[in-house]
């Protein structure tokens, strides 16, 4: 180790002692600068879509590429040539030091030269942060790549220096190698059936994905193999120098030391190529796939092809295509295809036919197609729009960091889900109790949510359950959403017959308040017999941090989720501080029967409580917890797993819930004219519930005494139904939709469904006035470029003294 740094060191003194290696250093940090402001000043007249100017920089444009190709040999030049155009190989080689030692404590020397010439470009990031969101990670991951794209060119320098006979014919050698693997990465922009494998070569692909903040498995192979290859060779090539009389045998083996490495070098890039991983390294997780969306591919059975039709001149293509490799590295089962309909006009036109995608003309008069993504599998396709990829948050804008509602990857599973499942989940919505409606232009519309649930293949219908209607059998799930109207006994029998025979149900509240009262909805026995109880109460939240408007009961924000697999990701948002809450209006408070298997998903702050006199909110005194009232943290919405346990269980449901509902039938008796008739049909009814209920509870007491419990369906109780409006769920920062689409998914068992919702992504622009565009060449061009003069002027001096 000593011997290794020693070579190191005496090769870091040689550079940076050497008046020369300044005048090298000063030229690059010009020519970094130069590259640098050009791209700010573009960023000032016409920056869009999620770009910066230092994204921009670290490997997008050409310049990024040229300035390496020729300093690089420059450096590495005199590594080991000069060493033998001098004569100095010789006393290092007969130190007493291994040639490994030599190779790679020159070969660090080198590495820490590369990485000294990029060190004045953090200076860059500084500057930058003062006119626009800089984010760590990907600054991180750019530099990253910039290190892993020194080690093989270092090594390759390193190479050539060995087998060149001076400084000149090593700076030619590495000039042609690493202008060779530049070129033969720029064939993926003109090869269209060979692409993905130039693609694989092309340190400008590799550049543009650390760019982004994306770490891939496929470049770090490359770059580590392709350095550990070059190192190899040339430790071969200075331990032959170092033996002048090496004989035949000798070279036959070396030979296959070589030919073994380079075999070796091929299979392990070859298995790269074929399996990688990527990691996100923003601090948004802009590119890491949901859980949902990893599951749906994880669940693949069928092939699905995805179509690009963007073009790469478009400002979210980049993104987009990023997000389609991200699908592409999950599962083998996912297969992209982008056809440019310069190269293959031909091919892109029967492919525009076969898949329905017509040809538009912008407002620019350029042409593309009228869809972004086409998705094809099992002879059914779905087309994704432009629109549903991004959305401007537009309630950001004066906040001064506006944000973007990033959709892709929420259409693309979406667009899986339609082609690869066949008919769709049905939820059957409820109604003939006033509860809310399907319908799109009256105020109390679920035509928001079923919109919502269509991308996750659920179609919502409407099911009329009054009187003595069933529930048809070919409902997933059952959704009973704000209901005004009381539901009769039997009503509440059968959908606690339908839970037992293993339906699932949502049931959304709407407080009814009529007298300063909240009125029964007629679930109160039927939920009881579950272990909810429905207190009288209205929900008022008294911290001022979660309320949205004046009033305590309307508006607030929840972000206390219990613990429970619906609720799972959520609490993984929440440890990685993304924090989204759900906004609830008027809800009613929810208590929990200890030991009935209920589990509490929202609660609302520990200085909310349940007013049950609400004459006293209409008061002048600030509202304050009585001692009638539900004591807080309330519980806002509760979920369960039904499972029948004994026969007591059956008999207590159906007598809890006809005593809980005889009251209210009795008071409401006299408004109908056919009450009478009403009431022996309802006796004779009752009369049969009661023999179903002796039947249900033998059929249970046959079961062995040993035997698991049987499982029923799924419930899921939410307080208050005014979450599912659609101002509501189309809130960007809140949960609203995505609670729902978790709550259906769990309650279908379609556990893919739960998941966090698209992450916000910051979109400012970057504002740089005339006088920040002067001192932004200022300090970059001049400043910087002098401290360096001055470095070397020092080194120069100390050296003198």
């Amino acid at each position: 180790m000593n011997a290794f740094w020693t070579v190191a060191r005496r090769d870091l003194h040689a550079f940076f002692v050497s008046p020369i290696a300044w005048i090298v250093l000063t030229v690059w940090v010009i020519l970094r600068g130069l590259d640098f402001c050009l791209l700010g000043s573009w960023a000032r007249s016409s920056m869009g879509g999620s770009d910066n100017p230092l994204t921009v920089f670290f490997g997008r444009t050409i310049l990024f590429y040229l300035a390496p190709l020729v300093f690089v040999p420059i450096i590495t030049m005199r590594l080991l040539a000069e060493e033998r155009r001098s004569g100095t190989i010789e006393p290092l080689l007969t130190a007493p030091i291994s040639h490994h030692a030599v190779v790679h404590g020159k070969y660090l020397a080198a590495l820490l030269i590369w990485i000294a010439m990029w060190l004045p470009t953090g200076l860059y990031v500084v500057i930058t942060s003062n006119f626009g969101h800089i984010d760590p990670g990907t600054i991180a991951a750019s530099y990253f790549g910039i290190f892993l794209m020194g080690t093989y060119y270092m090594a390759l320098g390193l190479l050539m220096s060995a087998v060149s006979p001076n400084q000149i014919v090593a700076a030619v050698l590495t000039f042609l190698m690493l202008g060779l693997l530049f070129s033969a990465g720029l064939f993926e922009f003109v090869a269209s059936d060979s692409k993905e494998l130039f693609s694989y070569l092309s340190v400008w692909s590799h550049m543009e994905g650390f760019s982004k903040g994306i770490v891939d498995s496929r470049p770090l192979i490359y770059s580590l193999s392709l350095s550990l290859l070059a190192l190899f060779l040339t430790s071969q090539v200075v331990g032959s120098l170092r033996s002048q009389s090496t004989q035949e045998r000798s070279r036959v083996w070396l030979a296959l030391g070589q030919g073994f490495a380079l075999c070796l070098f091929l299979m392990v890039n070859y298995l790269s190529f074929r399996h990688f991983e990527r990691w996100d390294w923003t601090s948004e997780g802009r590119y890491t796939l949901s859980d949902r969306t990893e599951q749906v591919l994880r669940e693949l059975e069928a092939p699905v092809h995805a179509y690009l039709f963007m073009s790469p001149s478009e400002p979210n293509y980049g993104d987009l295509r990023e997000l389609i490799e991200r699908y592409r590295a999950t599962t083998d089962s996912f297969v992209f295809q982008e056809v440019d309909p310069e190269r293959s006009p031909g091919e892109y036109r029967l492919l525009l036919d076969r898949l329905g995608v017509r040809i538009l003309l912008d407002s620019t008069g350029a042409r593309r197609a009228d869809v972004a993504v086409v998705l094809e599998s099992n002879d059914r396709t779905w087309h994704v729009d432009y629109d549903d990829l991004i959305e401007q948050d537009y309630r950001s804008l004066g906040s001064g960091q506006p944000k973007v509602d990033v959709h892709a990857e929420r259409a693309l599973t979406e667009a899986v889900l339609q082609v690869t499942q066949g008919e769709a989940t049905r939820l059957c919505v409820t109604s003939g109790h006033g509860e809310w409606t399907l319908d799109g232009e009256v105020p109390r519309s679920l035509q928001a949510l079923k919109e919502e649930l269509r991308r996750d293949n659920i179609a919502l219908d409407s099911i009329a359950f009054q009187g003595q209607a069933e529930i048809p059998e070919d409902c997933d799930a059952v959704a009973i959403v704000g209901p005004q109207l009381e539901f009769s006994g039997p009503e509440g029998d059968r959908l606690q017959a339908y839970l037992d025979k293993g339906g699932s149900m949502l049931v959304a509240l709407a407080p009814v308040i009529e007298s300063e009262q909240v009125q029964p909805t007629g679930l109160e026995g039927f939920l009881e017999a579950q272990g909810i109880r429905l207190p009288s109460a209205l929900v008022v939240e008294l911290d001022p941090s979660k309320l949205l408007t004046p009033s305590p009961v309307d508006a607030f924000l929840v972000s206390d989720w219990g613990d429970h697999p619906l609720t799972a990701p959520l609490h993984l948002a929440a440890s990685q501080q993304v924090h989204m809450p759900m906004i609830l209006r008027f809800a009613r408070p929810l208590e929990i029967v200890e030991g009935s298997g209920v589990q509490p998903l929202l609660r609302a702050s520990e200085q909310s409580y349940g007013e049950v006199r609400l004459a006293s909110l209409t008061e002048a005194a600030a509202p304050a917890a009585a001692p009638e009232d539900v004591p807080g943290p309330v519980v806002l919405a509760v979920a369960k797993q039904v499972t029948l346990q004994t026969t007591a269980t059956a008999t207590q449901t159906s007598s809890v819930t006809r005593a809980a509902t005889t009251d209210s039938e009795r008071s409401t008796a006299p408004e109908d004219s056919n009450s009478l008739e009403d009431a022996k049909g309802l006796e004779d009814f009752n009369s049969r519930e009661d023999s179903n209920s002796l039947e249900d509870s033998n059929s249970l007491e046959d079961s062995e005494p040993g035997s698991p419990p049987l499982q029923g369906g799924r419930l899921v109780v939410v307080g208050s139904s005014a979450w599912l409006a659609r101002d509501q769920l189309q809130i960007g920062e809140a949960v609203n939709a995505f609670f729902a689409s978790a709550a259906v998914g769990w309650l279908t068992e379609r556990e893919a469904l739960i998941s966090i919702p698209p992450r916000q992504v910051n979109a400012t622009d970057f504002i740089m006035t005339e006088s920040d565009m002067n001192g932004l060449f200022f300090r970059v061009l001049v400043l910087i470029p002098a401290a360096v003069i001055l470095m070397g002027f020092a080194v120069w001096w100390q050296r003198r003294a």
